[in-house]
């Protein structure tokens, strides 16, 4: 390719039936996400509408999985979800279409918005999963979660940077076209 690139997760489809992951979809991410905790699963899935069908429906559905602790029903699932399963936790796909940037349907991209939206979402998930694991916990266990949540901080500054430098180059290497 010439660049560096970076697995972040894996993909398939589900033809004619619903995108949303079965359970061995989930243990597989799971078991993935044992790996490395920013692992996606994408599922794409096309519904015809019958056999001579001209037209489909293409869904496409972003999750993660995490350990259940035992509780209510879990979306789709006729049981309710027992200690030690694998349950969904959705995560939300944008598609940006690529057209051109002075294409009528879309206004032109800004990747530095896009950029920080991303880091925003981040962090609102890490301060809301640094409020969970800390209800209930000791001062000890709290200084723990806050060391935990300062390494991921950490490890999202480094990730985020790559995506950074290569908008950067392409905006530089955009003003020097013109």
């Amino acid at each position: 390719l010439g660049r560096h690139t970076r697995v972040i997760g894996w993909y398939h489809s589900h033809p004619h039936i619903t995108a949303h992951p079965s359970h061995v979809d989930l243990r597989t991410q799971g078991e993935f996400q044992t790996m490395d905790a920013g692992w996606i699963g994408l599922i794409f899935s096309v519904f015809n509408s019958g056999a001579t069908a001209t037209t489909s429906d293409l869904h496409v559905h972003g999750f993660q999985s995490r350990i259940a602790t035992g509780g209510p029903t879990a979306p789709n699932t006729p049981e309710p979800v027992r200690s030690g399963m694998y349950e969904h936790v959705m995560v939300p796909v944008i598609v940006i279409p690529n057209l051109p940037p002075t294409s009528p349907d879309l206004p032109p991209p800004n990747p530095y918005a896009a950029l920080l939206r991303l880091q925003r979402v981040f962090l609102e998930e890490e301060r809301q999963l640094l409020k969970e694991q800390n209800a209930g916990t000791t001062p000890a266990g709290a200084l723990y979660n806050a060391g935990v949540f300062q390494k991921s901080l950490g490890r999202a500054s480094l990730v985020a940077l790559e995506p950074l430098e290569a908008v950067l180059v392409a905006a530089e290497a955009a003003t020097e076209a013109r």
